[in-house]
């Protein structure tokens, strides 16, 4: 998803009249602008490096623990930007999983979430970081679950907010509208499932201006049949980390927003009991993506996890 802060970075670096304009005539170059303006504000590095067959594109700032956010679907590095600037005193390294944004993709490959498990041991592997203080949000939970049951060496604490690949007690509405009409509000076709997808995963109400919503739209509208393929792979895998859950050694924080529409929050009560060193925060005032609703409390919570770990 084409995180908010972009499009509000842009409008800041040129003006609204500029802003208009430049979104009917080069919308590619104002949402790069966009985009590098919320990179430099979080003191963000590009890089990249290959493995597992893949060239994964990453950021990476700072010194100290290491601690790796994995994004969820329809999502990119970008979207942890606001995120990033509470998360200080730590080396943080932010991919786009193979498959999405930056990284390369292969029409060959599946991207559900035992493959993109085994894609992000080769990626720490090759940057030899040692092990990490993981977090991941909606499938990028899932995957990140899945790796600190399989690869316990390799993490130190695990963040699973508002997580995938664990079966919903109450089907969230999203779940209900894909297996009764195979609507799916995570993926863009028009400029008219911009407002959908925002209400789906943000409890406060998201509005954006018509020229804003064409931009937002673009890159979702640009890559329909990848995500569908995508999710299908990760719709097969969706319970995988639910069995695993016992074999989580390090300490884990369990992260909700209470109003998620897309992963409902009766998962952590499925989750709780087969946690066997966890805890729980619940946000009153946040939908799926409390990483971006609500940063500062998000990342407050996750570094009292990394410091109590550490």
């Amino acid at each position: 998803m084409l995180e908010l802060i972009t499009v509000a970075g842009a409008v800041a670096a040129v003006g609204t009249v500029g802003f208009v304009v430049a979104s009917h005539t080069v919308p590619d170059r104002l949402l790069e602008l966009g985009k590098e303006l919320s990179r430099r504000a979080a003191g963000m590095a590009r890089k990249h490096v290959d493995a597992a067959g893949h060239r994964i594109a990453y950021f990476e700032r700072g010194a100290g623990e290491p601690v790796v956010l994995l994004h969820g679907f329809s999502s990119n590095k970008d979207g942890w930007m606001s995120y990033a600037r509470f998360m200080k005193g730590y080396r943080l390294i932010i991919p786009d999983l193979p498959g999405w944004a930056d990284s390369s993709y292969d029409e060959a490959e599946r991207y559900g979430y035992p493959d993109q498990v085994a894609r992000l041991k080769a990626f720490l592997d090759a940057l030899a970081v040692g092990p990490v203080h993981l977090a991941g949000n909606s499938m990028g939970g899932g995957i990140a679950g899945i790796f600190a049951a399989t690869h316990p060496a390799d993490v130190k604490s695990v963040l699973l907010m508002d997580n995938g690949a664990v079966e919903m007690p109450n089907p969230s509405g999203f779940q209900q509208a894909i297996e009764e009409t195979g609507q799916n509000a995570l993926i863009v076709r028009s400029v008219a499932d911009v407002d959908v997808l925002l209400d789906h995963c943000f409890h406060r109400k998201m509005r954006l201006p018509a020229v804003a919503k064409r931009i937002y739209a673009s890159e979702g509208m640009a890559r329909v049949d990848k995500n569908e393929r995508i999710f299908q792979q990760l719709w097969e895998d969706w319970d995988s980390l639910e069995p695993l859950l016992s074999r989580i050694e390090a300490p884990t924080l369990v992260m909700w927003g209470r109003h998620d529409r897309i992963i409902d929050v009766s998962v952590v009560e499925a989750m709780e009991p087969k946690l066997t060193n966890a805890r729980t925060v619940i946000y009153d005032e946040a939908g799926h993506l409390p990483y971006m609703e609500i940063p500062a409390r998000a990342a407050a919570d996750h570094k009292q996890l990394i410091d109590s770990a550490t």
